[in-house]
């Protein structure tokens, strides 16, 4: 079996390429990174933001894609990669919006239309990786959790337009104990131990756990399951901040 997963330097990447790879799939990687840093059959450095903009790109990542399939088929597609631009309103630009837009929505859109028709394996899965930030946000985050929630948005649209042959779901994890999360922390690492003790099961997720999640979804053990976004938040979706 063959899954294509974007992103796969970073830490959720990392473990998705990880488990793919320990459960039989041929895993076709890409990440903007020159060299791979994770568990692959194949790498392609792309940056996607670049098959968004010219046709050429596209195709080009297109071709690269099926001359490693081979004329086999793909069976699950990962859309992992995402930016996360963040900043007051006054400081944020229209570029700043275009480029996360560029990742987190229009890409896995045009991953998922270069595959569905001649590539896809029949009774497929696409699993995009959204956010809690679709749901419950916080100051400055506007691009990032707007740009989340089109992906859902999307996950949820294109489950009717692809059935019964192709099935999609979305993941919702809150805060991942990765690299990225510790980068934003890196001045206040103090404040990952209170950002742990906010979530009622007292930790945060680990990569391992969204990749296992995304696997079960890929698998024959979720074929009822289409146009779901599974929340993975520790129990902080049901959290009530109150002042009392």
């Amino acid at each position: 079996m063959n899954v294509l997963i974007t992103g796969a330097n970073g830490g959720i990447g990392k473990a998705l390429c990880d488990i793919f790879s320990q459960n039989k799939y041929k895993v076709i990687a890409t990440d903007i990174h020159q060299k791979p840093h994770c568990q692959c059959t194949n790498y392609i450095q792309q940056d996607l933001r670049e098959i968004c903009k010219s046709s050429f790109v596209e195709n080009k990542l297109k071709d690269k894609i099926s001359q490693i399939l081979n004329k086999e088929k793909l069976h699950a597609l990962i859309n992992n990669a995402a930016i996360q631009q963040t900043g007051k309103i006054e400081s944020l630009q229209t570029s700043d919006w275009y480029e996360s837009y560029e990742v987190n929505v229009f890409a896995p859109f045009l991953l998922i239309k270069m595959f569905m028709k001649d590539h896809f394996a029949q009774k497929g899965a696409i699993v995009n990786i959204s956010s809690i930030h679709t749901y419950q946000t916080k100051k400055y985050f506007s691009i990032y959790s707007s740009s989340k929630s089109a992906l859902t948005g999307m996950t949820k649209a294109l489950a009717l337009e692809l059935a019964p042959d192709i099935r999609i779901n979305s993941i919702h994890p809150a805060a991942v104990d990765t690299e990225m999360l510790s980068s934003g922390f890196k001045n206040n690492l103090h404040k990952i131990d209170e950002l742990k003790k906010v979530h009622p099961i007292d930790r945060i997720a680990t990569p391992d756990e969204v990749a296992e999640l995304a696997l079960f979804l890929c698998s024959e053990k979720s074929s009822f399951m289409t146009g779901s976004h599974i929340r993975l938040d520790g129990g902080i979706g049901s959290v009530l901040n109150e002042p009392t």
